[in-house]
């Protein structure tokens, strides 16, 4: 019946082959009860068949762990890979930065991205005036070489310890959103009466430092005038090695906090501080050598400028009996070179909108304080080529398309007024009170007005000339129309 396949089909299944085994055993041993003897070896089955399945069991439970701790090592190898990845990126990225504000920005985003920290801050270090009284430890000066061995080469100079500064502070220059406040605020040296504080101590010390607990530095860390839970770190700024002296000048500090949060700091966040701080020092160095060499170069550039402004060549000078033709070409040779220098420069160092993120530009000439020696300059200029200081598009274009040769008297004596009013000091070349933008202004206007004496005397001359050559012309016709009027009165009737 379909009732006993059933079971047959399941005692075959769940006992058969134990039975079969069983049974197989008895028939080999032949023992003398073999109803006791198969419990028997089927209790003996059971046991080994548990043992079978827990070692089964164990084993499963084995490779289970094996594979959660490879997958969790891989997940762990996967998010160091990442950490390093970004930090190598932040690096990158503060190497690839052409700015001091683009670098701040860099270091404070990356180091809340890739550590626990919820806030980040820069600051620089600034000397201050030592009180009244007191003044700076002088520099040590490096202990003279040995005198060489005879045939030998002299060693070089010894190099100095760089010097951190007595009387100096901690300026904030840049920080997170969230503590923007902080910008501008200085935390003074504990030598200008400052208690000793953990930045300062990291400062001396030259190597980062961290708090993991606030609440427990020693010495105390506060914030806002009072202690708040949670971590800090910091790490200086430090200097390369230069021609005189070796690393380790302190230029600034970064640091980071937890404030307010659930967050700790722990070591690898302070390590990730001091790459940062690292790859930070080695740029802000650059963007402060390209800076001075920017500088270097716009004075170099407006000191050549003025002097060959304010020089006249011999043979640009002009002369009493210099006739028209010689005095034009004069006046031309000079717009050519030395106009045309100073308009070039303006076009290319001032335009109306900056060239590159270190450039110039117009607007900054609209900054100058109302009577500045940059304020009477420009309003100089533009009472000589007819515009105003305050349409800075329209300026430009009259100053690059102004001719000298066509400048009014009543200009120029504009002009001049409102460069040197009086009771003022002259404007000259000298003055201290040019930005850049100035002296490319005040380089042209000053050639600008050198030549409108010459170039008002060549138009009276030319205007002189015309009147002159009218005047013969009207006496030619003159004649010949009296030499006309005589030949028709002798002619016969």
């Amino acid at each position: 019946t379909l009732a006993s396949m059933a079971d047959a089909q399941y005692l075959q299944e769940n006992v058969g082959d134990a039975l079969t085994a069983a049974l197989t055993s008895t028939a080999a041993a032949q023992p003398d009860d073999p109803v006791e003897y198969m419990a028997h070896w089927l209790l003996k089955y059971l046991a080994v068949e548990e043992k079978k399945a827990k070692v089964k069991e164990a084993e499963a439970q084995m490779i289970a762990e094996k594979e959660a701790a490879e997958k969790a090592e891989t997940a762990k190898t996967d998010e160091q890979t990442q950490v390093v990845y970004k930090i190598q990126k932040i690096k990158d990225d503060i190497a690839a930065c052409n700015t001091v504000e683009k670098l701040y920005s860099t270091v404070v985003e990356g180091l809340i991205e890739t550590t626990s920290a919820s806030n980040t801050y820069i600051a620089l270090l600034e000397k201050k005036t030592p009180p009244e009284g007191e003044e700076e430890p002088p520099e040590p000066t490096p202990e003279p070489p040995a005198e060489p061995a005879e045939g030998e080469e002299a060693p070089p100079p010894a190099k100095l310890a760089p010097v951190i500064p007595k009387f100096a502070a901690l300026k904030y220059v840049f920080a997170n959103d969230q503590n923007d406040y902080v910008k501008g605020v200085e935390l003074p040296s504990p030598a200008l009466g400052k208690k000793p504080s953990v930045s300062w101590n990291a400062v001396e010390s030259k190597q980062g430092v961290l708090v993991r607990n606030v609440m427990e530095s020693d010495p105390p860390l506060v914030f806002h005038d009072m202690p708040l839970p949670g971590s800090f770190a910091c790490h200086p700024l430090l200097s390369s090695e230069t021609d005189t002296h070796v690393a380790g000048g302190v230029m600034g500090m970064i640091c980071c906090d937890t404030l307010m949060s659930d967050t700790v700091l722990m070591e690898r966040d302070q390590e990730i501080l001091r790459e940062v701080a690292a790859a930070a020092s080695a740029t802000y160095e650059r963007l402060v050598t390209e800076a001075a060499d920017r500088v270097k170069g716009e004075e170099t550039l407006t000191s050549e400028l003025l002097e060959e402004a304010t020089t006249c060549p011999e043979d640009q000078k002009p002369a009493d009996d210099d006739d028209v033709d010689k005095l034009e070409g004069k006046i031309e040779a000079a717009v050519a070179t030395r106009v045309g220098k100073c308009k070039t420069a303006l076009r290319e160092q001032l335009p109306m909108a900056k060239a590159s993120e270190h450039g110039h530009e117009m607007a900054e000439i609209s900054a100058y304080a109302e009577g500045s020696d940059g304020d009477r300059v420009v309003k100089a200029l533009a009472a000589l080529v007819g515009g105003t200081a305050g349409d800075l598009a329209e300026l430009f274009e009259l100053v690059q398309g102004f001719d000298v040769k066509v400048v009014q008297e009543a200009a120029v004596t504009a002009s001049k007024a409102v460069l040197n009013p009086e009771g003022a000091e002259e404007l000259t070349k000298a003055s201290g009170g040019f930005d850049f933008g100035a002296k490319l202004l005040f380089a042209l206007l000053s050639v600008l007005l050198e030549l409108s004496a010459p170039a008002m005397k060549l138009v009276g001359m030319k205007q002189a000339a015309e009147e002159a050559r009218q005047a013969a012309e009207a006496e030619r016709i003159a004649a010949e129309e009296k030499a006309a009027a005589e030949a028709a009165e002798a002619a016969p009737a």
